[in-house]
């Protein structure tokens, strides 16, 4: 959301703020993929020092 709106305070064309909404899901889907990776990879270690 961010990233779109610093676009639109700018002003910016459609196209601009189209590639904005475009980095701004792929940000989401990378922090996804790593919350998903995190938890995969710590899931045991984490399990076991309790």
């Amino acid at each position: 959301m961010l990233t779109n709106e610093v676009a639109r305070l700018a002003d910016a064309p459609s196209g601009v703020l189209k590639v904005c909404s475009y980095i701004a899901l792929g940000l989401i889907g990378c922090s996804i993929a790593l919350v998903i990776l995190y938890d995969f990879l710590a899931g045991p270690s984490r399990r076991r020092s309790r």
